[in-house]
C-alpha cells in the first residue's frame, strides 16, 4: 500500500531555517504542502533542529513556523520544547502551539493548563488565539470535566465572539458521540471518517473531491452523492485535503470551509485513524 523507499535526506538547521522562512514570505497551498510533508516524513530527525531555531532565531516569523512545525508533529518531545520556549517567553503565539501540541499527549499535567489558559485573564486580548485553541484540543480529548469550562467560556465572552463560537464548537464535540456511515475502504476514507467522527466544524457540507453530500442527524453522519441531494438549498462546499506519511502512519489533512482552513493531525493505531490534534489556521491562497 505504501512503498517506503529510502529516507529523503534530512535538511540542515540552515536549510531548515530558509524552508520556514518562505512560508512566511510566499505562504501558498503548495508551501504549506510541502512543510506538512517534512513533518510527516522526519518527524523524529526534525525536533532538535526546531528547537535550535525556535530558541534561537531573531525573527519571529521563523521562530512561529517552526513552533507549528513541532505542533504537528506532537508527541512529548515537542511538547517540552514548546512548554520550555513559553515559559521562557510568554509568547501568545507559541502558548497556542503548545496547546495544539498538548492533543497528542494529553496528561493530567496537559489538561489542567488548558483548562487553566480558558480561565486565565486576558485584558489585552493578545492570548485569544491561544484560548481558541485550548478549547479545541479539550474537544478532542473528549473531556467530559471540560465541559464546564467550555461553558464558561461561551457565556463570559458573549455570543459576538470567536471564542464563543469556538468553545460552543468544542463542547459540541464532547457531547456528542458521533458516528459516521460506512465508506469504502480507501485510505482516505479511513481518514474522513476520523475527522467527522471526532471534530468536524460544520454540520452539512458538500465534499468537493468526491461530490458527497453530508448531514449530520442524530448524531450520525450520512451522505448522498450530489446528484441525489435532496436539500432546498445546497450547503456549502469543503474541500479535503490529505496528505500521508511514506509509513502510512501519519496524516494531516487540510479542511478549507467558505471562511477558515482547520488543519487535521492523525495517527494511525493498527488499522484505525484517530485525531490527535486540530488547528484553525490562517487562510491561504
Amino acid at each position: 500500500m505504501y512503498a517506503v523507499t529510502s529516507e529523503p535526506a534530512t535538511p540542515t538547521k540552515s536549510e531548515l531555517g530558509v524552508l520556514l522562512a518562505e512560508q512566511n514570505a510566499c505562504c501558498n497551498t503548495q508551501q504549506q504542502m510541502h512543510l506538512h510533508q517534512l513533518t510527516l516524513d522526519q518527524p523524529r530527525n526534525l525536533v532538535e533542529k526546531l528547537r535550535a531555531l525556535l530558541t534561537n532565531q531573531t525573527d519571529d516569523d521563523v521562530r512561529h513556523w517552526a513552533a507549528y512545525s513541532l505542533g504537528i508533529i506532537g508527541g512529548v518531545p515537542s511538547v517540552e520544547v514548546l512548554r520550555a520556549n513559553y515559559q521562557e517567553t510568554k509568547d501568545p503565539e507559541i502558548k497556542k502551539i503548545l496547546c495544539l501540541a498538548m492533543a497528542s499527549t494529553g496528561t493530567e499535567a496537559d489538561i489542567q493548563f488548558l483548562i487553566d489558559s480558558l480561565r486565565s485573564p486576558d485584558p489585552d486580548f493578545e492570548e485569544w488565539p491561544a484560548k481558541e485553541e485550548a478549547a479545541y484540543t479539550l474537544g478532542v480529548l473528549k473531556l467530559k470535566e471540560a465541559r464546564e469550562v467550555l461553558r464558561e467560556t461561551a457565556d463570559e465572552e458573549g455570543p459576538s465572539s470567536i471564542l464563543h463560537d469556538s468553545a460552543l464548537l468544542a463542547l459540541s464535540w464532547i457531547e456528542e458521540m458521533r458516528s459516521v456511515s460506512p465508506l469504502p475502504g480507501t485510505d482516505r476514507n479511513q481518514v474522513v471518517s476520523a475527522i467527522l467522527e471526532c471534530c468536524f466544524p460544520v454540520r452539512t457540507f458538500v465534499e468537493d473531491e468526491e461530490q458527497r453530500v453530508w448531514i449530520l442527524e442524530n448524531n450520525l453522519w450520512r451522505f448522498t452523492k450530489l446528484q441525489n441531494n435532496i436539500l432546498p438549498a445546497k450547503p456549502q462546499t469543503i474541500s479535503i485535503e490529505v496528505q500521508f506519511s511514506r509509513d502510512g502512519k501519519r496524516a494531516v489533512s487540510s479542511v478549507l470551509t467558505h471562511s477558515s482552513q482547520f488543519i487535521y493531525i492523525l495517527r494511525r493505531s493498527e488499522q484505525n485513524w484517530k485525531v490527535v490534534g486540530v488547528i484553525k489556521a490562517a487562510m491561504i491562497d
